[in-house]
């Protein structure tokens, strides 16, 4: 499909992958012989198989599946393990409770665990530079209070817990420092009894957290500019530059921006766009991927993947993407996955350059992508 604003012709490539159903941790036997990746770079997505089935994929970079395994439900996001070669782990969809690292070579699962009784995930993680310490962003959900909760990546113990100072903690990220993390505080109350109910939209609570990963302190925080705009996710650049995107909960008939920097110290600024612009998007925002120059976001509901200029804030370009999903950024090309099975590449740095598309047969993608290296 041609993306709005491009004149350039998709170069086409399809690669059957296996479309078995087997059990938890179970390698799933390749049509194709284990890939050497290229560049020795991969992508790991959380993904549904066509009949319904969950999974993490991993793929090289021309769209060759690697491993296939299965999940028990829905997953999100996936973190590479740097103590832990060619090892991942993935987290549950909110409101879920499951945890699964995962050989991504070998396709198997090598350690499993649950949140605490009365705990759930919201499907974000980071882990400390050394490796050791796992921090994920949980609902302590019969107090409503959003928690950031701290495990041994070796057994994946409980060391610690804090406030994510806010309702609702989704995606979180280490800031340049190696000490503080930043926080989308979504501002909504779930329950696994009610896995899709937002038990608080009239009495919402979104902010942007910064906290103290070794003190638990929350150093500083600022909220959007409506208290419906719900803050998900997130990233950080090398400079510290914190990008946010949201999720609008109020009348539909209602547009407040849905892409936000931050700097420590300042303010929420909105990225710019029309009214109509905005609109596209359908109130929301998915996965975030910057280069030197641009921000690109997509967008699911709106089918979009939709580019800024940091410097100027800008809206350089929208790309059509059927139920686009996640971002990945190496060598200067931009990687995009879709809810279709769709794996997009095109040179980041010449929006009119060609790309290419991969079909990947039976996989839906998931709304997250991690691009990691194989030892």
């Amino acid at each position: 499909m041609p993306f709005k604003g491009s004149t350039a012709k998709l170069s086409r490539r399809h690669f059957l992958v296996g479309s078995a159903a087997l059990g938890l941790g179970a390698a799933i036997p390749l049509s194709i012989q284990l890939a050497a990746a290229k560049d020795n770079q991969v992508l790991v997505s959380a993904a549904r198989e066509v009949s319904g089935n969950y999974v993490l994929v991993a793929i090289d970079l021309d769209g060759r599946l690697i491993s296939k395994t299965s999940l028990p439900k829905r997953a999100h996001d996936a973190l590479a393990l740097p103590n832990k070669p060619n090892h991942v782990l993935v987290l549950a969809r909110r409101p879920d409770t499951f945890a699964v690292e995962i050989d991504i070579l070998q396709g198997k699962v090598t350690q499993s665990f649950r949140s605490e009784v009365g705990h759930h995930f919201y499907g974000h993680g980071v882990v400390s530079p050394d490796g050791e310490l796992l921090y994920t962003s949980e609902n302590a959900y019969e107090t409503g209070q959003g928690e950031i909760v701290v495990r041994e990546t070796s057994n994946y113990n409980i060391v610690e817990r804090f406030s994510s100072g806010g309702i609702g903690p989704h995606e979180l990220a280490l800031m340049p420092d190696k000490t503080t993390l930043v926080v989308a505080n979504g501002g909504i109350k779930t329950h696994p009894d009610w896995p899709r109910l937002k038990l608080n939209v009239d009495s919402m609570q979104p902010n942007l957290s910064y906290v103290d990963r070794l003190t638990g302190e929350v150093v500083e925080q600022v909220v959007p500019e409506h208290f419906q705009q719900s803050a998900r996710h997130l990233i950080v650049t090398e400079q510290g530059d914190v990008y946010l995107g949201m999720q609008f909960n109020g009348d539909y008939g209602e547009q407040y921006p849905l892409v936000y920097q931050h700097q420590r110290g300042g303010q929420l600024i909105a990225m710019q766009a029309t009214l109509p612009q905005w609109q596209s998007m359908h109130q929301y925002i998915a996965s975030l991927c910057v280069t030197e120059k641009d921000l690109y976001v997509t967008c699911p509901r709106g089918d979009l993947v939709v580019v800024w200029d940091r410097e100027s804030k800008a809206l350089k370009q929208t790309l059509t993407l059927k139920d686009a999903a996640g971002l990945a950024f190496q060598n200067n090309q931009m990687l995009m996955s879709s809810g279709v099975g769709k794996l997009l590449n095109t040179n980041a740095a010449n929006a009119t350059s060609a790309f290419e598309e991969t079909q990947v047969s039976n996989i839906q993608f998931d709304n997250h992508m991690t691009l990691m290296s194989l030892a």
